[in-house]
């Protein structure tokens, strides 16, 4: 996916069309705690080596949640997708006519999170 736009964007110098950025993924977050914990356990400490890794419950429930969802790589999905979208802001910014170019200022990582449905929906489950 990435490379067929980053094609159109060599090629056609143009940002794709919305066809080209739309890619849905539905990831089930309703997982127990316990199994969470438990693929943790079994699975990922195993495989670390450092105490500081074991301790990283952030990244550990990333690749348990993908884990859980037939082994999804949810993590580099979740990095590839802030990455699409940086590139897609970047090139609409590129094309916007009022800039001309100038002051062009990639997304950040925090307003790519309040922006992101996926993103907003994991704040609204983990506040309950």
């Amino acid at each position: 996916k990435i490379y067929e736009i980053f094609k159109h964007i060599r090629d056609k110098k143009t940002c794709p069309p919305r066809s080209v950025w739309a890619a849905k993924l539905k990831i089930d977050l309703d997982i127990p705690e316990s199994k969470i914990n438990d693929i943790t356990d079994k699975i990922y400490k195993k495989q670390l080596t450092q105490r500081s890794q074991k301790d990283a419950k952030d990244m550990l429930d990333y690749l348990a949640i993908g884990y859980a969802n037939n082994k999804l790589q949810f993590l580099t999905f979740m990095v590839d997708s802030f990455t699409l979208d940086k590139t897609k802001n970047y090139v609409e910014q590129i094309e916007n006519e009022d800039n001309n170019g100038k002051d062009i200022k990639p997304i950040t990582l925090s307003q790519w999170i309040a922006t992101n449905a996926f993103m907003i929906e994991l704040e609204q489950k983990a506040q309950k």
